[in-house]
Protein backbone atom coordinates (compact mmCIF):
# COMPACT_ATOMS: atom_id res chain seq x y z
CA UNK A 1 0.00 0.00 0.00
CA UNK A 2 1.84 2.83 -0.96
CA UNK A 3 -1.03 5.54 -2.50
CA UNK A 4 -1.15 8.05 0.33
CA UNK A 5 -3.06 10.25 -2.06
CA UNK A 6 -6.83 9.58 -1.49
CA UNK A 7 -8.35 10.57 -4.77
CA UNK A 8 -11.84 12.67 -3.77
CA UNK A 9 -14.83 10.84 -4.83
CA UNK A 10 -18.42 12.22 -4.60
CA UNK A 11 -21.22 10.29 -3.03
CA UNK A 12 -22.72 9.49 -6.30
CA UNK A 13 -19.28 7.46 -7.54
CA UNK A 14 -19.03 5.99 -4.21
CA UNK A 15 -19.77 2.84 -2.22
CA UNK A 16 -21.98 4.48 0.06
CA UNK A 17 -19.03 4.36 3.01
CA UNK A 18 -17.09 6.92 4.32
CA UNK A 19 -13.64 7.15 6.17
CA UNK A 20 -12.04 9.54 7.99
CA UNK A 21 -9.00 10.53 5.52
CA UNK A 22 -6.24 12.61 6.68
CA UNK A 23 -2.30 13.25 5.39
CA UNK A 24 -0.03 14.37 8.21
CA UNK A 25 3.82 14.47 8.41
CA UNK A 26 6.15 15.28 11.08
CA UNK A 27 4.19 15.77 13.60
CA UNK A 28 1.47 17.50 12.86
CA UNK A 29 -2.34 16.82 13.49
CA UNK A 30 -4.37 14.80 11.26
CA UNK A 31 -7.76 16.08 10.91
CA UNK A 32 -11.03 13.47 10.62
CA UNK A 33 -12.62 14.83 7.48
CA UNK A 34 -14.76 12.12 6.20
CA UNK A 35 -14.65 11.41 2.72
CA UNK A 36 -16.09 8.58 0.56
CA UNK A 37 -15.15 5.64 0.07
CA UNK A 38 -14.67 4.28 -3.91
CA UNK A 39 -16.65 0.83 -4.44
CA UNK A 40 -13.72 -1.33 -4.01
CA UNK A 41 -12.70 0.26 -0.53
CA UNK A 42 -14.66 -1.00 2.66
CA UNK A 43 -12.19 -0.83 4.98
CA UNK A 44 -10.52 2.40 7.19
CA UNK A 45 -7.10 1.81 7.85
CA UNK A 46 -5.34 4.23 10.38
CA UNK A 47 -1.66 4.56 10.36
CA UNK A 48 1.12 5.76 12.19
CA UNK A 49 4.46 5.19 11.86
CA UNK A 50 7.96 6.31 11.10
CA UNK A 51 9.79 6.81 7.40
CA UNK A 52 13.49 6.08 7.61
CA UNK A 53 14.80 8.30 4.14
CA UNK A 54 18.51 7.20 4.78
CA UNK A 55 19.15 10.75 5.60
CA UNK A 56 16.09 11.58 8.08
CA UNK A 57 13.18 9.58 9.93
CA UNK A 58 9.98 11.41 9.33
CA UNK A 59 7.03 10.61 11.43
CA UNK A 60 3.92 10.06 9.44
CA UNK A 61 0.00 9.46 10.54
CA UNK A 62 -2.68 8.60 7.60
CA UNK A 63 -6.29 7.63 7.84
CA UNK A 64 -7.92 6.49 4.63
CA UNK A 65 -10.26 3.86 2.81
CA UNK A 66 -8.59 0.81 1.91
CA UNK A 67 -9.65 -2.59 0.00
CA UNK A 68 -9.84 -5.23 2.42
CA UNK A 69 -7.27 -7.53 1.84
CA UNK A 70 -4.36 -4.66 1.56
CA UNK A 71 -5.23 -4.52 5.70
CA UNK A 72 -2.79 -7.13 5.80
CA UNK A 73 -0.04 -5.62 3.69
CA UNK A 74 3.07 -4.28 4.57
CA UNK A 75 3.55 -0.38 4.25
CA UNK A 76 6.32 1.02 2.71
CA UNK A 77 6.15 4.56 1.51
CA UNK A 78 7.42 5.67 -1.96
CA UNK A 79 9.96 2.62 -1.32
CA UNK A 80 11.05 3.76 1.97
CA UNK A 81 10.51 1.41 4.70
CA UNK A 82 8.56 2.00 7.34
CA UNK A 83 9.18 1.52 11.22
CA UNK A 84 7.53 1.47 14.68
CA UNK A 85 3.86 1.27 12.39
CA UNK A 86 0.82 0.85 13.72
CA UNK A 87 -2.20 0.15 11.57
CA UNK A 88 -5.32 -0.15 12.54
CA UNK A 89 -8.28 -1.26 10.19
CA UNK A 90 -12.35 -1.62 10.93
CA UNK A 91 -15.18 -1.17 8.63
CA UNK A 92 -15.58 1.70 7.09
CA UNK A 93 -18.67 3.75 8.20
CA UNK A 94 -22.00 3.32 6.33
CA UNK A 95 -23.68 6.68 5.48
CA UNK A 96 -25.47 7.79 2.38
CA UNK A 97 -29.24 8.39 1.70
CA UNK A 98 -29.26 5.72 -0.88
CA UNK A 99 -27.85 2.87 1.37
CA UNK A 100 -30.36 3.48 4.72
CA UNK A 101 -33.87 3.75 4.44
CA UNK A 102 -34.56 6.21 6.99
CA UNK A 103 -37.02 5.43 9.60
CA UNK A 104 -40.67 4.60 9.51
CA UNK A 105 -41.38 7.24 12.24
CA UNK A 106 -40.13 10.27 10.11
CA UNK A 107 -43.05 9.58 7.81
CA UNK A 108 -45.55 9.59 10.12
CA UNK A 109 -44.65 12.44 11.92
CA UNK A 110 -44.52 14.14 8.72
CA UNK A 111 -47.52 13.46 7.55
CA UNK A 112 -49.25 14.42 10.35
CA UNK A 113 -47.99 18.29 10.19
CA UNK A 114 -49.58 18.76 6.61
CA UNK A 115 -52.89 16.86 7.24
Amino acid sequence: MSDFEEKDVDEFNSNGFKCPTCFAVMGRKCDNELKWCTADKIKCVEFSGIINTGLKDIAVEMKKCIQADLCKETITYMGFPVANESVYCRSAIRNGARVRPPTPVFFVLFFEMFH
